[in-house]
C-alpha cells in the first residue's frame, strides 16, 4: 500500500477517528486499518555499548542505505536539498537516515543572536517556518524508500532540551513543539529514535553517528575514536575521508562525512566564509562488508556511484 495512504490512515486514527470511518475516507478496508495500526515498526536496539539502533538484525544482511546530512530547516540550501532528494528517488533505498540536524530549531537555541537576520528567526511562526516544510521533505523521502530512520542532531534536541530545562509553561507546551510528535508519531515504516548521541548500526563494522567532533580535523579525530570499526559522521558540514587500518586485523577502517545540505553561509555567520561542502551518502551493506560512497553536489550536479548524473 502507498506509504501515503499509510500516513493519512494513521494521523486520521490519531484524530479520533473509527476503522470504519477511516476505510471510508481513504478507500481501503477495514481489515488494511486494523494492519496498518497493528504493522508498525518495532525498533530493535543492540545490546552493544552505547545500544545502537541494529538495522542489521531489522532489515537483514543485504541492503542499501541513503543518508541525508545536516539540513538545518529552514536554512536549507534548496537546491542542493532538490538535487539530493532527486537522487535519492533514482536510487530507492531500502533505509534513509534523516535527522543529524534535519531542522535548525533557532527559536530554541541557547548561543546569544548577533545580527538582525538570525533574530528575524525567533519571529518566524515555528509550524510554518520549520514543521510543514520538514514534513514535505519527509512525505518524498518515504515516497522511495521502505524504512526511514530518524537520528537526533543536536539542534534537533534543542527543543526537548528547552522543555526539560524550563519551567513548567515550557513543559506543558513541549507536545505542541516536539519534533517526534509533528514529524514522527504518526508515520508509517517509520523508526524516531529518542536519545541524541544514539549510533545506527549498518554492519558489524560500521557505525553510523551525529558526531563526535565538528572543527577542521574532525575525520581523524573520528578515526582516531573510533578505533576498530568504520563510522559516518555528521556535525561537522565538511566533506572529509580519513582511511586508516586496524592494527590488530589488518583490515581498513574509515571515517567520513558527507558535508551538509543547509546554506554554506548560516545565518548566525554572516561575513564568514566556510569549509562547507553540498554532498550527501549512499552504503552498500552485505553479510561480510559494507561500503559507503560520500556524492558531492557541485553546480546542481551529481555523479551517483553507478556513474549516472543527476541534476
Amino acid at each position: 500500500m502507498d506509504i501515503r495512504v499509510k500516513n493519512k490512515v494513521l494521523k486520521a486514527k490519531a484524530s479520533g477517528m473509527n476503522n470504519r470511518e477511516v476505510s471510508r475516507a481513504f478507500k481501503v478496508s477495514v481489515g488494511s486499518v486494523s494492519n496498518i495500526c497493528r504493522d508498525r515498526v518495532e525498533a530493535v536496539y543492540s545490546d552493544e555499548p552505547d545500544k545502537p539502533l541494529d538495522l542489521p538484525a531489522m532489515m537483514g544482511n543485504s541492503y542499501t542505505v541513503f543518508g541525508f546530512p545536516d539540513m538545518h530547516i529552514p536554512d536549507n540550501d534548496s537546491k542542493a536539498t532538490e538535487i539530493a532528494l532527486k537522487a535519492h528517488a533514482y536510487f530507492k533505498p531500502d533505509v534513509s537516515i534523516i535527522g543529524n540536524d534535519f531542522v535548525q530549531c533557532t527559536p530554541f537555541q541557547r548561543h546569544n543572536v548577533n545580527n538582525m537576520r538570525d533574530s528575524s528567526r525567533f519571529a518566524q511562526d515555528f509550524l510554518d517556518s520549520t514543521i510543514k516544510p520538514a514534513n514535505k521533505i519527509i512525505d518524498k523521502i518515504q515516497d522511495n524508500t521502505k524504512l526511514t530512520v530518524f537520528q537526533q542532531g543536536n539542534h534537533d534536541a534543542w527543543v526537548e532540551r528547552w522543555a526539560a530545562s524550563n519551567g513548567g509553561t515550557e513543559k506543558s507546551v513541549y507536545k505542541m513543539v516536539s519534533l517526534e510528535h509533528n514529524l514522527a508519531s504518526r508515520r508509517a515504516d517509520f523508526v524516531w529514535m529518542p536519545e541524541y548521541g544514539t549510533p545506527v548500526k549498518l554492519h558489524k563494522d560500521r557505525m553510523c553517528i551525529h558526531g563526535w567532533y565538528y572543527n577542521i580535523h574532525a575525520a581523524n579525530k573520528h578515526l582516531i575514536k573510533s578505533k576498530t570499526k568504520n563510522v559516518i559522521f555528521h556535525h561537522t558540514h565538511r566533506m572529509q575521508t580519513d582511511t586508516g587500518a586496524d592494527n590488530w586485523t589488518g583490515k581498513p577502517i574509515e571515517a567520513v562525512s558527507a558535508g551538509c545540505l543547509c546554506d554554506r553561509k548560516p545565518v548566525y555567520g554572516i561575513g564568514n566564509p566556510t569549509e562547507w561542502v553540498h554532498g550527501f551518502w549512499v552504503c552498500f551493506v552485505g553479510r561480510k562488508s559494507s561500503t559507503c560512497y560520500v556524492v558531492k553536489i557541485d553546480d546542481g550536479r551529481a555523479i551517483m556511484p553507478d556513474g549516472k548524473e543527476i541534476k
